[in-house]
């Protein structure tokens, strides 16, 4: 039970992590997803597909909806602590013992986690795979895995100073 809790924690300390290194490379024009609808996007995908509406020809043309930022929020965070806890898992499944420092495990975690958004989310918005249609001036192989590779950092850390710690 403690596994689950750490990784949920680490979910989501991964995921503000993201939200930090996102922020951070927008503010140095190194354009993003938060430039690209960031939490307003993901909230109108997220949103949407309670009525049906899974793809969209450009996510950001499609009618804003109600909530839609504070809904992307949420989403993601969610979404983040729940992909955290595929990372134990994968140890758990091939019968690896756990390492005593999760730093680079995680960041490489992290580095895998990019193809939710290459495979599910930038189709989804009507991008294509791998953003190949993303908005102009966007870098949506590079940014994302920026991203993710910090979310991975966050999982990490919070293993390393909570998980291998305790010997779980």
């Amino acid at each position: 039970m403690e596994l689950i809790i750490w990784s949920l924690v680490g979910g989501i300390v991964g995921t503000a992590f993201m939200d930090i290194a996102d922020q951070f490379m927008d503010r140095v024009n190194f354009t993003t997803g938060y430039a690209c609808g960031g939490p307003r996007a993901l909230g109108r995908w997220a949103l949407g597909m309670f009525s049906g509406h899974f793809v969209h020809k450009n996510i950001l043309e499609s009618s804003p909806l109600k909530n839609e930022i504070s809904a992307g929020w949420t989403f993601h965070y969610l979404l983040g602590a729940g992909v955290a806890l595929t990372y134990p898992f994968f140890y758990l499944v091939l019968n690896a013992p756990m390492p005593g420092n999760h730093l680079v495990p995680g960041l490489l975690w992290g580095l895998a986690t990019v193809l939710l958004p290459w495979l599910t989310n930038f189709p989804a918005f009507g991008w294509g795979f791998f953003g190949v249609r993303a908005p102009k001036g966007s870098r949506p192989l590079l940014a994302p895995a920026i991203a993710h590779a910090c979310y991975g950092l966050g999982l990490g850390l919070v293993f390393t100073l909570t998980v291998a710690g305790h010997g779980i």
